[in-house]
């Protein structure tokens, strides 16, 4: 259901079919449908790409990351405007939940302060695996936090930073940190707006 601009009524309806048919194990919407998130059993994909979710829907999506015990992909949360406090919500919730191993966070105006959340975030959380921050507003401040993160986090297995405005020498830290997080198998960076 991707691209397809949901309007409240529409994602109702889909949420209340969440909520009673537990044999589903992927769907896309709109952010209303996280709510049925936290009750939905089966689900394992969830994604929402090009569905203008804004800071509040994350939020509401973050609560349901807090409870759901069966997603395991968040694909995506893709080209929405989701912005620092949306990214800081989201980071909240991964420090608790137990399942979720790929976020997709592409382009959605995350700058340093919505990462360096994902990298406290990353601290704690030990299940997931990708973490993809593809062409968002993310510096040096927020490319350095997630440096630091990754000498403690063990899960983390690809980290994807493309398209931001990380400088060469905080990426230069970051491949540093690698050599201290075995588990990190894949750095993607081909920054062409850095330094």
């Amino acid at each position: 259901l991707g691209n397809r601009q949901i309007d409240d009524d529409a994602a109702n309806s889909l949420a209340e079919m969440m909520r009673v048919d537990h044999t589903l194990t992927r769907i896309e919407g709109a952010y209303a449908l996280a709510e049925a998130l936290k009750h939905n059993s089966s689900v394992i994909e969830f994604g929402l790409r090009f569905n203008q979710i804004s800071t509040p829907s994350a939020c509401i999506l973050s609560e349901a990351l807090k409870q759901n015990t069966t997603l395991t992909c968040l694909d995506s949360v893709f080209k929405n405007q989701i912005c620092d406090d949306g990214a800081e919500a989201i980071a909240e919730a991964l420090k608790t939940n137990i399942t979720l191993t790929d976020l997709i966070l592409s382009f959605n105006h995350i700058s340093d302060t919505g990462a360096s959340s994902l990298a406290k975030a990353l601290k704690e959380n030990n299940t997931l695996v990708s973490l993809v921050l593809k062409g968002n507003s993310i510096g040096s401040e927020g490319g350095y936090a997630l440096s630091l993160a990754l000498t403690s986090n063990t899960s983390l297995t690809c980290l994807t930073l493309q398209e931001n405005q990380i400088s060469t020498d905080v990426m230069n830290t970051i491949a540093a940190a690698l050599e201290n997080n075995s588990r990190l198998a894949e750095l993607m960076r081909l920054n062409e707006t850095s330094e």
